[in-house]
């Protein structure tokens, strides 16, 4: 049987984006054909348990400094309010592996774990915790949720993920000069020019990660993918479709046919199929219409382009799979 991996899917509900219900997730895509997927925790969480609601880690500048707040609401009305915490993704990641944890007794689907981690607030000892969990096949660095950029990354991470064999899981972005997007603030700018693909892989190439896999296709930098397809242990993730392609000014080069496009240029064995569950949406508005038709696309511009059959299968699956250890 044809392996269909799922390599970016989110869980928890974002406070500036979607609630990613791994329930639904877990419900539709059983149906799409889907026999694996990598879970890992959405950007900015709100964490709703019995216990308590908790939102970590929301930044904002003061001068030069980056302040990270994190808030936990109880029943009884008590707020606890901690500046810069230590470990601030901690009960977030430890919720979303029991789910999976839960999920894979009584699912089809078998589901893996990618937490995510804060560059500078996670001790030592939480990320060594994690990445040895028998679920976790990589970590996660969204270099925007943790304003934080590649530079700052410290030399155990590197180090564990090199004696665990896992990968890093990382958000790249853009900002097209051609586009004045006005909803971006000036502190948003500023790290999402840190957080490019090529600062991604200048990085990558000084420092040497065991495995680097890029989300969001690269932003469609077709001089960073040329770079890429040249490298060993370097792969492109090709979620969200839809957002990318109907948001030109967060890309290198706008397309009107971004699947087609990324099938062109990117070396067919770096590109991993993911939706980006549940961000692939057509208006940022409209968080609930996400868009599940990725696959019947790529598999149309496959067709159209003459790619042989076995090329679709890895994208769709094999490639992750041997990118993973899956």
């Amino acid at each position: 049987m044809n392996e269909f991996v799922d390599s970016q899917v989110n869980i928890g509900k974002s406070v500036f984006g979607p609630n990613c219900d791994i329930d639904y997730y877990n419900k539709i895509s059983s149906g799409l054909g889907i026999t694996k997927a990598i879970i890992m925790p959405t950007l900015t969480h709100e964490l709703k348990t019995s216990e308590f609601i908790e939102r970590s880690c929301i930044w904002e500048r003061k001068g030069s400094d980056t302040i990270y707040r994190r808030e936990i609401f109880y029943p009884s009305g008590e707020i606890i309010r901690e500046i810069n915490p230590e470990n601030p993704y901690r009960f977030m990641n430890r919720y979303a592996l029991k789910k999976i944890r839960n999920l894979n007794m009584n699912s089809q689907i078998e589901y893996f774990f990618i937490p995510k981690i804060h560059p500078i607030l996670d001790t030592k000892e939480e990320i060594e915790s994690l990445i040895s969990e028998k679920e976790v096949v990589g970590l996660k660095i969204n270099g925007l949720a943790t304003y934080t950029s590649p530079n700052q990354i410290p030399e155990y991470i590197v180090r564990l993920t090199e004696e665990h064999h896992k990968p890093l899981l990382v958000h790249t972005d853009y900002l097209n000069p051609k586009f004045d997007d006005v909803r971006i603030p000036t502190n948003l700018r500023q790290i999402i020019s840190k957080n490019t693909p090529k600062a991604w892989l200048d990085w990558a190439e000084s420092i040497k990660p065991y495995k680097m896999f890029l989300a969001h296709l690269a932003r469609m930098d077709k001089d960073s993918i040329d770079r890429v397809n040249n490298l060993e242990n370097i792969v492109i993730g090709l979620g969200p479709d839809i957002m990318l392609q109907d948001e030109p000014m967060r890309l290198r080069e706008p397309t009107t046919n971004i699947l087609r496009d990324a099938l062109m240029c990117i070396n067919n064995k770096k590109l991993l199929f993911s939706s980006d569950f549940a961000w692939n949406v057509y208006d940022r508005t409209k968080w609930g219409d996400f868009d599940w038709g990725t696959k019947d696309r790529l598999e149309e511009e496959a067709t159209k382009l003459n790619i042989e059959e076995k090329v679709i299968y890895g994208i769709l699956g094999k490639n992750a799979i041997d990118f993973f250890g899956l």
